[in-house]
C-alpha cells in the first residue's frame, strides 16, 4: 500500500469543491468511482458536503495555509480489500494525521490497474477553526501504512522515501491517473541501452532510436 500527500502547487487555485468534483465525477470512463464516503459533515451529497466545508474554511480568515488536503492510497495490482478494510484505513490514517474530526470526501477509484482512494480533507476544524498542518507528514504516513498492512494482512511496500522529486512526481502521476510516465517507459524500454552508452555520441544514438533527445538546460542536463 503506497499513501501520498499530493500537494496543491498553486495555493489560489485550491478549491475543495473542485477536488471533490474531481475524485467523485466518472469524467466519460465506466466503472472509475466506487464508493463515496462523506464524513463529519452534515450534507450526505459531495457537492454539498463540499461546499458545507469551503464555508467552513472561509471562517478562517487568519491563516495563509493552503485548508486543503489531498490524501491519495494506492493498493499493488490485485488486491481488492474490502468496503469495511477500506473504511478502516482511510479512517486510520486521518486519525495519525490529526484529521479525525474533520470534514471529508473520500472516493474509491476503479479505472486502473491499482484500485485507490482519494480523500478530501478539510484542514480547517470545523469547530475550533484552526487550520492543522501536520509535521512530517510523510512519516506519519508511512508509520500508518506500515501499521495497517501488518493488521489488515495487506501488501507490504517500501515506505522509506528512496525516490528522486521526478521519479516521485512520476509514479504518482501513473498510480492516480493510469498513465505510464516517461521515466517509466524509458525504464521498461530503453534504460539498458543507455547505461550501456560509454560516451556521449553513443548516448545521443540510444536515444535517437528511441526518439528521444537529450537538451541542455541552465547549469546542466534537466530533462529528456
Amino acid at each position: 500500500m503506497i499513501v501520498k500527500h499530493i500537494p496543491i502547487r498553486k495555493m489560489n487555485k485550491s478549491s475543495f469543491s473542485g477536488l471533490v468534483n474531481y475524485i467523485t465525477q466518472a469524467q466519460d470512463k465506466n466503472e472509475r468511482v466506487g464508493e463515496v464516503r462523506i464524513t463529519n459533515c452534515i450534507s450526505e451529497q459531495p457537492a454539498w458536503a463540499a461546499i458545507e466545508a469551503e464555508m467552513t474554511q472561509r471562517q478562517n480568515t487568519r491563516s495563509k495555509l493552503d485548508k486543503t488536503y489531498h490524501l491519495l492510497v494506492s493498493f499493488p495490482t490485485g488486491e481488492n480489500p474490502s468496503p469495511e478494510v477500506l473504511q478502516k484505513v482511510e479512517d486510520f490514517l486521518c486519525e495519525s494525521l490529526g484529521y479525525q474530526e474533520h470534514q471529508r470526501v473520500s472516493a474509491v477509484h476503479h479505472d486502473t490497474d491499482h484500485l485507490h482512494i482519494h480523500i478530501a480533507i478539510n484542514k480547517v476544524h470545523p469547530v475550533k477553526l484552526t487550520v492543522r498542518q501536520p509535521y512530517r507528514d510523510y512519516k506519519l504516513l508511512a508509520d500508518a501504512a506500515l501499521k495497517l498492512e501488518q493488521e489488515h494482512n495487506l501488501t507490504a511496500d517500501n515506505h522509506i522515501a528512496r525516490l528522486t522529486q521526478s521519479q516521485a512526481k512520476a509514479q504518482d502521476m501513473e498510480k492516480s491517473a493510469g498513465i505510464e510516465s516517461l521515466i517509466g517507459w524509458i525504464k521498461r524500454g530503453c534504460l539498458p541501452e543507455l547505461l550501456a552508452a560509454s560516451s556521449w555520441d553513443e548516448l545521443h544514438t540510444a536515444l535517437a532510436h528511441h526518439s528521444l533527445t537529450l537538451s541542455e538546460r541552465g547549469n546542466g542536463l534537466e530533462h529528456f
